[in-house]
Order: C-alpha cells, then structure tokens, then sequence
C-alpha cells in the first residue's frame, strides 16, 4: 500500500490489523557556529474528562519524554513505559543526517482501554535559555510505519509557519469506536515541555 501524505487536521485510519506503530519524527536545523540546538520527541497518553479536557491518563504513566523519570531506561538507551506499550527509542541531540532523528514506538492493541489519545510532541531543550525557536528548523516530518512490517502507513510533512514557537504539537493518534487514526495537528506554542507537562496534567 503507497504512503498516504496528509495535510494538516486531516486524519489517516490505521488498519485494525496494525497491532504496533512507529512514529517517525525528522528535522534539519540550520547551522550556526557554536550553538547547540537540540529537538526532542515525545509522547503523552491521554483521557478525556467530563468536561472533555484532555488529561493524562492515569499518574502520567504513559508520558514518553525525558523529563518522566518512572520511565524503564534500558541498556540501549531507550525509554519505555513499565507496562512496554510506549517505547522512546532514543534521543538524537543534533539532528544530523538525512532521515528518521527520533521514534517512539506504540502497541496500539495493548493500551489501557482508557486511553483515548496518544499526543505528539517536538520541543526545543532549554529553548527560552538558549533564545531558539522552530524558526531555524527546515523539513520536519512526522511519519507513521507499521512496526511489524516497516511499511510507512501515513506522513505529514510540516510547513515553515513555526518562527517564534518553542513546541508544537506534530499529531495525535486518536482512538475512535474501537479503531486508531493518526491526526495531522501542526500547531506550534511559545511553550516548552514542561509547560507541556503542566497542561495536561
């Protein structure tokens, strides 16, 4: 099956028979002497309150990123939850080279059934620190795969509307009447992760 690209708030159904994903995030960051620019991917299992806020599903358990520290650090460097559903395969601090920077792999049919939402993330580290924003960063992409097959199911590729922000929110995947889709979102904050954290507390 061809890859399906989607444009942003547009949504791709995921096959049923798709039991894990991989999501695949990339960037460039244009150069500049001396400065250290480092992008970081994460992901937040969420419900959906009475009031229909999304929240954290849980304590937080399923908050993939590095600033959770309930996270199982494996030898390889990896962050996953401690029931192995979400796992953060690694942290690219540069960005260089040509392709995937960073997955966070999801057992879409073994979630907790109260887990509605899965929201992604890319965040600059110590962006108001450092006085960086999104920018100067060029061909950003989001792109699902089917972890079984390695086939790219859906991507989105985002455009350059980002100077200013410090976070934006790449995709969801949302679960709908028993089935998962993956949502385009593309909408960037002056926030930085743990403002992030805040919110969906």
């Amino acid at each position: 099956m061809a890859t399906f690209n989607l444009q942003k708030g547009k949504k791709f159904q995921i096959n049923k028979g798709v039991a894990t994903v991989m999501v695949a995030m990339g960037w460039d960051v244009a150069e500049k002497a001396g400065e250290n620019f480092d992008l970081d991917a994460s992901a937040f299992g969420l419900v959906i309150t009475p009031q229909g806020s999304p929240k954290f599903f849980g304590d937080g358990s399923h908050a993939v990123c590095y600033a959770n520290t309930d996270l199982t650090k494996n030898p390889d460097g990896s962050l996953e939850t401690t029931d192995g559903t979400m796992t953060h395969t690694g942290d690219n601090r540069t960005g260089a080279g040509e392709g995937d920077d960073e997955v966070i792999k999801i057992a879409l049919s073994r979630l907790p059934q109260a887990l509605v939402e899965v929201s992604l993330f890319v965040t600059i580290y110590e962006a108001r620190k450092r006085k960086q924003d999104f920018g100067r960063v060029n061909n950003a992409f989001v792109r699902v795969l089917d972890a079984d097959s390695g086939e790219e199911l859906c991507r989105y590729d985002l455009s350059r509307e980002f100077a200013g922000n410090r976070a934006i929110q790449v995709g969801s995947l949302v679960r709908e009447n028993g089935t998962w889709a993956f949502k385009a979102v593309g909408v960037g904050s002056e926030v930085e992760l743990g403002d992030v954290l805040t919110q969906y507390s």
